[in-house]
């Protein structure tokens, strides 16, 4: 009985020793099987490690990842050099619509931004609508008609003051270009806008913040940031 029962205690050894190692083995293949799955782009060794994600204008030293992520992501609507496109943000100046300090320039990766002019021209009528855009060429230093301007000034200043300020260099809070210079996101001719004035204009970018991870969005930052920088000189 007593080598009965040494056998039996034997084999329930081995049992609970079998069940230890598949509980082992499961666990194991769990490990494995997440980090397979994982975002890679939220790994550090994707973001980065700890590098410092913080643009030097003086050394001019940049973390490592930023254009990588620059030319994945963002090239295709901003360019491969940041010089923008018709409807599209010129990233490689310093004249940015929503501001390029580097809080902001981190939550409009990580956030998006959606932009949106409302149409004038049932406001303002066709005579309106031209001696706005008069007035706003005007403004930028362009050659205007000097009695559409003079009579646009007023008109302006109605309804177009409050998001592009008085003197038209415009308000980054609510994402309102400056009008006095020559940065133009859909074209600063007459044609471009007589169009933007009476029909408005929306514009929408993507919010990166989940997609990237913060260290990627912070690299990526620092990256356009350079861009402004080097392309303000």
């Amino acid at each position: 009985m007593a080598g009965l029962r040494g056998r039996g205690e034997d084999l329930m050894f081995r049992k609970v020793v079998n069940v230890i190692e598949v509980l082992a083995l499961v666990a194991a293949v769990f490990v494995v099987v997440m980090l397979l799955v994982a975002e890679p782009e939220h790994s550090t060794a994707a973001s980065g490690g700890n590098a410092s994600a913080v643009y030097n204008p003086e050394t001019g030293a940049l973390p490592a990842g930023g254009a990588e992520i620059y030319a994945a992501r963002c090239a295709q609507c901003h360019g491969s050099d940041g010089g923008g496109a018709r409807g599209f943000p010129d990233l490689a100046n310093a004249d940015w619509q929503w501001g390029n300090e580097a809080d902001t320039v981190v939550a409009t990766i990580e956030n998006g931004r959606i932009a949106a002019m409302p149409p004038w021209s049932d406001v303002l009528g066709e005579q309106g609508v031209n001696e706005v855009v008069g007035y706003v060429q005007a403004l930028g230093h362009r050659p205007a008609d000097a009695a559409l301007a003079a009579a646009g000034k007023a008109r302006y200043d109605t309804v177009c003051a409050a998001c592009h300020g008085a003197d038209g260099r415009g308000n980054p809070l609510v994402g309102a270009p400056n009008l006095t210079d020559d940065v133009w996101l859909y074209g600063g001719d007459a044609a471009s806008l007589k169009e933007t004035i009476a029909h408005g204009r929306n514009g929408q970018m993507p919010a990166w913040g989940e997609k990237l991870g913060p260290q990627r969005v912070k690299l990526l930052a620092a990256y356009v940031t350079k861009l402004a920088q080097e392309g303000s000189r």
